[in-house]
């Protein structure tokens, strides 16, 4: 079983961070984030415009590339990124609940697989959220009661998904709760916090509910939101069964199509 640090904020990819980023460039901007940490490069934001839309006349300030902006877009961009600058990269979805894309592990083997790639030095990872990109750049495992110190963690069990702490005596703890696995990830939002750390217990939630309901990341203690006519979100109270549900879809309007989320973690790794 493959030992893993208990946290971990890996400095280079904090330090990649490309902050601020314009109104509407939060996926370019975290492409060029994990662009520059995987390959030790230091393109800026409108180097990489100018290489993803060489024929763009407007302001990068003004212009919304939200529409645009997908995640088989991000994936194809650093491509595009990869072969301008001669280089090989790879990218991959991680973990996605919804949709034709949807990845077939369980919650367990996508949390491996994250905990797994953070301690990997050429791998970063980009979080899908509600209209937003940012980069998972490290995390927290903690233990249960204060008087227990861990310095590290495994994943065992029949399927080796199962998450327990070591601690410093050498003896197994019990399994981590998911309300104690905090994931510590970067914003290149001008108007938001630098840094926030989600529960994966959050992550795992806003990643699995279906339309029109959903969580918002940048604004977690909001909690379950349901989208409105108008575009926007509002709280509701909706017990998580009924929102997962793929049958009945009770604020929805007769005869509209419910499409699953888009919500979800991709890898990018640096050959």
């Amino acid at each position: 079983m493959e030992r893993y640090p208990r946290q971990r904020l890996d400095n280079s990819r904090w330090q990649c961070v490309a902050r601020p980023q314009y109104r509407y460039s939060c996926a370019i901007s975290c492409l060029v984030s994990i662009f520059n940490h995987l390959f030790s490069r230091d393109i800026t934001l409108d180097e990489c415009i100018a290489i993803l839309f060489p024929d763009l006349k407007e302001d990068p300030q003004h212009y919304d590339f939200g529409p645009q902006a997908s995640n088989s877009a991000v994936q194809n961009w650093f491509k595009v990124l990869c072969m301008h600058h001669g280089l090989s990269g790879t990218s991959y979805t991680i973990y996605k609940e919804q949709g034709r894309t949807r990845t077939a592990c369980s919650k367990q083997e996508a949390l491996r697989n994250i905990i797994s790639a953070l301690n990997t030095p050429r791998c970063a990872l980009l979080y899908h959220c509600l209209n937003h990109y940012c980069i998972i750049v490290g995390y927290i495992i903690s233990p249960s009661t204060p008087n227990k110190l861990g310095n590290n963690c495994v994943f065992s069990g029949d399927d080796g998904c199962t998450l327990k702490l070591l601690y410093t005596d050498g003896t197994e703890a019990e399994d981590v709760d998911d309300s104690n696995i905090w994931l510590i990830v970067a914003d290149c939002g001008k108007g938001t916090a630098p840094l926030r750390s989600l529960t994966w217990d959050f992550v795992h939630k806003d990643i699995s509910t279906r339309p029109p309901y959903a969580y918002n990341a940048r604004c977690p203690e909001r909690g379950l939101l349901r989208k409105t006519d108008s575009r926007g979100y509002l709280p509701v109270e909706v017990d998580s069964v009924l929102v997962n549900n793929t049958i009945g879809y009770p604020c929805v309007r007769p005869g509209s199509v419910i499409k699953g989320s888009s919500h979800c973690i991709i890898g990018f790794v640096g050959d």
